[in-house]
């Protein structure tokens, strides 16, 4: 933290490091205003519906931004995720298997995860990890990114 502000000043406060660069960069318009960042920050987060962002705070600070949850467990055991299926492809109903919601619940908490990963945390065999992997891709639930060696799947918001 800069010397003369403290955590519970945070966003009240602007206290500038060094001088001379933070009005050079406020004349040249790559600020807009000292002082009104953080709160502008929480101030959208807010209007958008996503989670308040974690601040931390040592000899710099720190912001964690947290993803909006496309599935809470509770929606996916409920009928949420089947519900929004129904009647999906070409009018015919279809319904998660127990294997493909369990799955669907842990790609929600763990967004990135690998093949190995879910089956080690889940105990279910590699083969049907993966034919699990290609239902969820195939009703457009899940999609992976990245490439083989660091990508993973995640889960895509549901179209309303």
């Amino acid at each position: 933290m800069p010397r003369g502000l403290s955590p519970k000043d945070f966003g009240s406060r602007a206290v500038r490091r060094n001088p001379i660069i933070a009005s050079l960069l406020q004349r040249s318009k790559f600020v807009e205003n000292m002082g009104t960042g953080i709160n502008r920050i929480k101030q959208l987060l807010e209007e958008n519906g996503n989670p308040a962002a974690r601040f931390s705070f040592g000899d710099f600070y720190s912001i964690t931004f947290f993803r909006i949850r496309n599935f809470s467990q509770q929606s996916i055991k409920s009928g949420g995720i089947n519900g929004g299926i129904n009647g999906g492809i070409n009018g015919g109903v279809i319904q998660l298997k127990e294997k493909e919601k369990e799955i669907l619940i842990y790609l929600t908490d763990h967004p990135y995860s690998k093949v190995n990963e879910l089956q080690e945390k889940l105990n279910i065999p590699q083969r049907t990890v993966e034919r699990v992997l290609r239902n969820l891709k195939k009703y457009k639930l899940i999609s992976y990114t990245g490439s083989p060696k660091t990508g993973g799947y995640f889960t895509l918001k549901q179209k309303k």
